[in-house]
Order: C-alpha cells, then structure tokens, then sequence
C-alpha cells in the first residue's frame, strides 16, 4: 500500500504480515503523527516512510517522484529478498 497519511491508511488491517507500506507524511511543526506507523508493525509490515519538508496539514503535498520510485524499488528488493513478491 502506498499512500498520504490519513484515514485510507486503516486498510493496513487487511494486509498480510511481511508486505510493504509507504506512508507519504506530513511533518507539522516538528511533530509526526506515527500512529500508521505503530499500526504497520504491530501488524508485522515492512513500514516505509517519506515526506517533503514543506507539506502542511492544511496544504497541498509536493511529491518528488524520483525519491518515491527510489524507496518503492527498496521495498521490492526487501520484500523479494524475504521471498514475499
């Protein structure tokens, strides 16, 4: 699963253990809302993460596609390695 933090993140809950999810997050005022993140691995996923600095919760969200292509080839090559694709 891959997705901006919000509420399309619970269908974590339906994912087998082992797979992968990209949460793209907002950081606001140096706080990070990490509940998907509490959520991903109490449900034993592989959690990845990626923000741009100048995201706002009230803003639009900026998306450096390369650096997203760049963690989804990670989370292949992990998720091949542990023989789960």
């Amino acid at each position: 699963v891959i997705g901006p933090h919000g509420a399309g993140l619970s269908n974590l809950l339906y994912m087998q253990p082992g797979r992968g999810v990209l949460e793209l997050l907002v950081v606001a005022h140096g706080q990070i809302n990490a509940c998907y993140m509490y959520l991903a691995l109490k449900l034993g996923l592989r959690y990845y993460t990626w923000s741009h600095p100048k995201t706002t919760h009230h803003g639009s969200m900026t998306i450096d596609t390369t650096q997203i292509v760049r963690i989804v080839h990670q989370m292949k090559d992990d998720l091949i390695g542990e023989g789960k694709v």
